[in-house]
C-alpha cells in the first residue's frame, strides 16, 4: 500500500493510492476519495468520531482513557501539516468541472441508491412490531423537528430585521447587482424556447401518462377518491383555524381585522387602479390603430377565437350539459326547500330579517339620487342632456321591432299558442283572492293615493282623448271604433239612469 498526502508527497495518512481493478466506478471512487480528502470532511469525521468514542466512554475512567487516546491518534491521523484553515478545499474540488461532470454522470446511480436505501430501511422498519416501529420513527421525527429549525429562522429573522431597520435600502442595493446580472446573463429567448417545446411536449406527455394510468381503472378510481378526503381536509384546517379565531371576544376580532385593513396602502391601491385604467385605455386605443376600418384589432382577433372555439364546440352535449345544469339546481333547490320545511323557523327568521338586505340598497339609491339632487342644477341637466342624447335609440326601437315580428310570426304560424298559455294562466288564477286583493289594497290605500290619482289621471284622459280625436291617419278606422265603443258605454250609463 503507498501512502500520500493531497500534495503527492509522501506521508502519514490512511488514503490508498487509486487501484485500476474498478473500471465501472473508478471515476466515482475517485470523486469520493477527493471528497474524503478535503479538510473540511476530515475535520467532520474526526469530530464525529471524538462525539462517539465520549458517548460510549461515559463516565467509565477506564473507557475515558482508550476514548481519549484513540481519539487523539484519529485526530492526528486525519490531520495535515500543510492544511490551512481559511481555505475552501470543498468549494475549490467543485469549482473544477471535471469533478462536477463526473458527479453528474454517477448522479443516477448515488440517487438509484439512496432510494434502495430507503426502501431496505423501509422494508426493514415494517417487518418490526408494531411498538418498534412507532418507536423509531418518532426518534426519527423527533430528530428531524426538535426545534432547531425555528430556532434558526428565529435567529436569521431577527439579524435580517435589524440589519433592514439600520438601513431600509440595504438589500435592495446587495441584491441589485445579483438580479441586474441574472437578467443580462438570462436569454429570455431561449427561455421562450423552453416554454414553446414544454407547451408542444406537454399534451403528449400528459396522453402518455393517462394511456398508461388508464390500464389500471382502480387505481384512477382511488387517484379520484383523493379529491374529497383533500377537500375534508382543508375543511377541517378553515374550521379549526377560523374556530380559534371566533374564541376571541368580538372587539378583539374587530380590531385585528381593521388593523389588517389599515395596514393596506390606500394610495397605492389607488395608483393600480390607475395604472391598470391606463392599461385598459391604451389596449383599446391600440386596439383601434392596429384593427382595420371600422372594426378594432381587439374586435378582430375576439371574433376568430370564438368563431373557431364555437365551431369545435358540441352543441349538443352543451345543451344536454345546460339541461343537467338546471336539473341539478332543481334538485338542489327541491332538497333545500324540503330541509327548510322540517326547520320552519329559519324561513321565518329569514322573513323578518329581510329588511337588512333591502335597507341598504335602498339607502344607497337614496344617497346616490341626494348627491345628485345637491349638484348645480344647469350641470345635472348638461349631463343628463350629453347622455340622453348619445344613447342609441335606433337599437332601442330595432329590439321592440324584433320582439313584435317574433311575436307576430309565432301568433301565425302557432294561432293557438298564446291563447293557451292566457287560458292556463288564467284559469290559475283565484279569481276571488285577486279581487279581494285588488279591492283591499284600493280600499286601504284609495284615499291616500287620491291626491296622486287627482295630479296624474286627469293628464292622462286628456292625452288619450287627445289620440282619439278625428284624425286622417292609417288607423282612423280603428281610433273610430274606440270612440264608438266609448259613446255606447256612457250611453249605456244614461239609459240606466
Amino acid at each position: 500500500m503507498s501512502i500520500e498526502t493531497r500534495s503527492g508527497r509522501a506521508g502519514h495518512g490512511i488514503y490508498k493510492k487509486r487501484s485500476t481493478g474498478n473500471s465501472g466506478n473508478e471515476p466515482l471512487l475517485l470523486l469520493i476519495s477527493e471528497i474524503i480528502k478535503t479538510r473540511e470532511v476530515r475535520t467532520t469525521i474526526s469530530s464525529a468520531v471524538i462525539e462517539i468514542l465520549n458517548s460510549w466512554a461515559g463516565n467509565n475512567i477506564a473507557k475515558k482513557t482508550v476514548s481519549g487516546a484513540i481519539g487523539k491518534n484519529i485526530q492526528k491521523g486525519l490531520s495535515r501539516p500543510e492544511d490551512i484553515l481559511a481555505e475552501d478545499e470543498l468549494s475549490k474540488l467543485f469549482h473544477n468541472p471535471g469533478q462536477i461532470a463526473n458527479l453528474v454522470d454517477h448522479l443516477p446511480k448515488i440517487l438509484d441508491t439512496i432510494f434502495n436505501m430507503a426502501n431496505i430501511a423501509g422494508e426493514s422498519l415494517e417487518k418490526l412490531p408494531a411498538a418498534d416501529r412507532k418507536k423509531i420513527l418518532a426518534n426519527i421525527l423527533s430528530a428531524a423537528a426538535d426545534g432547531r429549525s425555528g430556532k434558526v429562522l428565529t435567529t436569521w429573522a431577527r439579524m435580517v430585521a435589524t440589519v433592514h431597520s439600520d438601513d431600509p435600502h440595504f438589500f435592495v442595493t446587495a441584491v441589485k447587482p445579483g438580479v441586474t446580472k441574472w437578467i443580462e446573463q438570462t436569454d429570455f429567448g431561449e427561455l421562450k424556447d423552453l416554454l414553446n417545446g414544454i407547451a408542444e411536449s406537454a399534451g403528449a406527455a400528459t396522453k402518455m401518462i393517462n394511456d398508461v394510468i388508464w390500464e389500471y381503472p382502480a387505481k384512477v378510481v382511488l387517484l379520484i377518491s383523493f379529491l374529497p378526503t383533500i377537500f375534508n381536509i382543508l375543511i377541517g384546517i378553515v374550521n379549526e383555524s377560523v374556530g380559534k379565531f371566533n374564541n376571541l371576544a368580538p372587539d378583539l376580532v374587530a380590531d385585528v381585522i381593521l388593523s389588517c385593513f389599515r395596514e393596506i396602502d390606500a394610495e397605492n391601491l389607488g395608483r393600480t387602479v390607475n395604472e391598470l385604467t391606463e392599461l385598459i385605455r391604451k389596449i383599446d386605443t391600440g386596439s383601434s390603430l392596429i384593427g382595420d376600418a371600422g372594426v378594432s384589432g381587439f374586435n378582430k382577433e375576439i371574433s376568430e377565437f370564438l368563431k373557431k372555439m364555437i365551431s369545435s364546440v358540441d352543441v349538443e352535449k352543451l345543451i344536454r350539459a345546460r339541461e343537467g345544469i338546471a336539473a341539478g339546481k332543481e334538485t338542489v333547490s327541491a332538497a333545500l326547500f324540503d330541509s327548510l320545511k322540517e326547520d320552519p323557523e329559519i324561513i321565518l327568521e329569514a322573513i323578518r330579517k329581510s329588511q337588512v338586505l333591502y335597507n341598504p340598497a335602498i339607502k344607497s339609491l337614496w344617497m346616490k339620487a341626494n348627491l345628485v339632487g345637491e349638484l348645480p342644477e344647469e350641470d345635472v341637466a348638461e349631463a343628463f342632456s350629453q347622455t340622453i342624447s348619445r344613447m342609441d335609440y335606433t337599437e332601442v326601437a330595432e329590439i321592440i321591432n324584433l320582439g313584435t315580428l317574433l311575436m307576430n310570426r309565432v301568433r301565425n304560424l302557432k294561432p293557438a299558442l298564446f291563447p293557451s298559455v292566457v287560458s292556463q294562466i288564467a284559469d290559475s288564477l283565484d279569481l276571488d283572492e285577486c279581487e279581494e286583493a285588488v279591492s283591499g289594497f284600493l280600499n286601504d290605500a284609495g284615499e291616500i293615493l287620491k291626491p296622486i290619482g287627482q295630479a296624474v289621471i286627469p293628464q292622462l284622459i286628456t292625452t288619450v282623448c287627445n289620440w282619439l280625436m278625428p284624425d286622417e291617419s292609417h288607423y282612423e278606422a280603428s281610433i273610430e271604433e274606440a270612440r264608438d265603443s266609448i259613446c255606447s258605454l256612457l250611453h249605456s250609463k244614461e239609459v240606466q239612469q
